[in-house]
């Protein structure tokens, strides 16, 4: 445990994955959907990780969930940084189950992912929420070492929800922010730096 150590800041940098065709095509895609990257998307996560060797960060974590979108990105981020860090697979990190919303398009589905609703065979947004806070949670004696957490749109609009950004506020594909934590004993954000990579 390292809750003794009163001022020391913990934190982590989130990238979102780089692009599927689902995100291409403006289709949704949930965490019941392994879906790979294509090419721009493999660019987009290249990019992202030059900017983060840009600002001198060398992780010797790197925390993602199992889907295939994020797993690639997770191994060319290592690659392109020649880092030895550890891949750590988190499933509460996963993607909100979007069940038979799967494969709308995103004007039919945004708002519903917004609502209280909850799609047949998937997960509504509450409990979405409540398991991706449970797994950063978990987590939190980790982000002494301001890892890196590669993860989905879902994911991000949780982690900006914490410091009242906004419930749609838009989160790209292969787009970083840097998230430090309060001093608190559960997972709280203290403040968020978002950056372009491009």
């Amino acid at each position: 445990m390292r809750d003794e150590v009163a001022d020391e800041q913990l934190g982590f940098w989130f990238m979102r994955h780089g692009e599927t065709w689902a995100n291409a095509h403006q289709v949704a895609c949930g965490g019941d959907c392994d879906e790979s990257m294509i090419d721009s998307g493999r660019e987009q996560v290249r990019q992202a990780a030059t900017f983060l060797s840009s600002k001198g960060f060398v992780p010797n974590l790197i925390i993602t969930s199992p889907t295939e979108r994020n797993r690639e990105s997770a191994e060319i981020v290592r690659r392109e940084l020649c880092l030895k860090a550890e891949i750590h697979l988190e499933v509460g990190l996963t993607e909100r189950m979007l069940g038979e919303w799967n494969y709308q398009h995103h004007h039919v589905v945004n708002e519903l992912i917004l609502s209280e609703a909850k799609p047949k065979g998937g997960e509504s947004r509450a409990q979405f929420g409540e398991r991706v806070m449970i797994c950063f949670n978990n987590l939190r004696d980790r982000l002494f070492d301001w890892p890196l957490i590669i993860g989905s749109r879902g994911t991000a609009r949780v982690i900006l929800e914490q410091n009242h950004e906004g419930t749609a506020t838009s989160f790209p594909n292969g787009k970083l922010m840097k998230v430090s934590l309060s001093q608190s004993k559960r997972f709280e954000v203290a403040t968020i730096e978002r950056f372009d990579s491009d």
